[in-house]
Formats: structure tokens, C-alpha cells, sequence
């Protein structure tokens, strides 16, 4: 219910196996995070058609029989599969985790991209089920009053967290050589790294967040 109420989070909690899709075409074309503006179908076919690009299937206007066919037989993004769509795009993604109501933790990052450490990387949310399941992906529209978590501006892999993790975050940007490193670096009070959760090989099953 504190994801749903949420005024950070973009959930669109529909069950159509494009979850992964959606919170995409909001980093990739901002205009659809603005609520006012777009709904959740205006995203879903956005979603759908760039799916349908990814995958061979391209379409403009109006949707193709081929294109069709291969949306009505889609089952869902695997974590592998997310991790080649963001490499396609050249995109970085930080992937955060929901543990309990309020309390999130930075899982994963995908790191594709090294030409402009200014550029700010997707943001999801996953949620899982008791045993580690992804039921739902969902856009992080700010990822600091959402978490709690300050990521490193520079290098976009140090992490802190806490009543002091805003100012410890600026002082490490003071010193920071900008470089990314490859497993991101909680700061000392941050939740474990769970990367089990990422490596398990199943796809995204939906399910409705109540």
C-alpha cells in the first residue's frame, strides 16, 4: 500500500508482462511521467511499441498483424533479458529493492555507459514475493525521498544512507575520481547486498500490489 500511495513511484499495476517496458519509455521519453498529462495507456502503448522495436517487430501508427501476434504471445521480461534491453540502449540502471513497508535497498546496478557520468541513470523498484520472485518493476521518479539512499553523483556506485547520509554523500563527492566501480559500495549502515535475487533465472510474474 506504501508503494501504491506513493508519489514517487510510477506503479501502473496492470497485469500485461510489460512492467520492464513502461518504467523504460519514462526514462527514455520523460514526458510520460507526468501524470497530468499521460495515463497508464499512453504509456502501455509506448511500452508496446518499443518492445515491438527491440524485438523485430517495428510499427508506427497503426499495429502491425505481425507485431500483434507477437504482443498477444508475450510472457513476461526475464532478468537477462532486462539486462540486454538496457545494454541495447546504452543506458545505466540502478535496481532497488523493496524490503518492507518504508525500507528499500539498492540491489543492482547495470552499468553500460561510460560517456557522461552527468547523466542520470534509470531507477526501478522491484517487488518480489517471499522467496525472491519479481512480480513488478516499477519507474523511480526520485530515488532519495523514496529510499532514503544518496547515490553518488560522480561515480554512481557509492552509497549512503541514514540521517547523515545526504551530507556524507556531499563529502564523498568532493573527493570522488568519478570512476564507477563494478560492485556498488554501501556505506556502513546499509542493508546486505542481495544479488540472488537478480540471478535467478525466472521471468517477472505479476501480481497486483494492493
Amino acid at each position: 500500500k506504501d508503494i501504491v500511495n506513493s508519489k514517487e513511484v510510477i506503479v501502473d499495476n496492470v497485469d500485461d508482462n510489460l512492467c520492464w517496458y513502461r518504467a523504460l519509455v519514462c526514462y527514455l521519453q520523460p514526458k510520460y511521467r507526468d501524470a497530468k498529462k499521460y495515463n497508464i495507456n499512453n504509456r502501455t502503448n509506448a511500452a508496446r511499441r518499443l518492445l515491438c522495436e527491440e524485438k523485430g517487430h517495428p510499427y508506427k501508427t497503426n499495429i502491425t498483424n505481425e507485431a500483434l501476434k507477437f504482443l498477444n504471445n508475450y510472457k513476461g521480461t526475464t532478468m537477462e533479458e532486462m539486462k540486454e534491453s538496457a545494454k541495447l540502449h546504452n543506458i545505466n540502471v540502478n535496481i532497488y529493492e523493496y524490503i518492507k513497508p518504508y525500507v528499500y535497498d539498492l540491489s543492482d546496478q547495470l552499468h553500460n555507459n561510460d560517456d557522461d557520468v552527468n547523466i542520470e541513470p534509470l531507477n526501478v523498484l522491484l517487488y518480489t514475493d517471499s522467496i525472491g520472485v519479481i512480480m513488478h518493476i516499477m519507474y523511480i521518479k526520485n530515488v532519495q525521498k523514496l529510499t532514503g539512499l544518496y547515490v553518488c553523483s560522480k561515480c554512481h556506485s557509492k552509497v549512503f544512507k541514514g540521517k547523515m547520509g545526504h551530507k556524507r554523500c556531499l563529502e564523498h563527492e568532493k573527493k570522488c575520481n568519478g570512476k564507477f566501480c563494478k560492485e556498488y559500495i554501501p556505506e556502513k549502515v546499509s542493508m546486505p547486498y542481495v544479488p540472488h535475487i537478480l540471478d535467478m533465472p525466472v521471468q517477472i510474474k505479476f501480481q497486483p500490489i494492493i
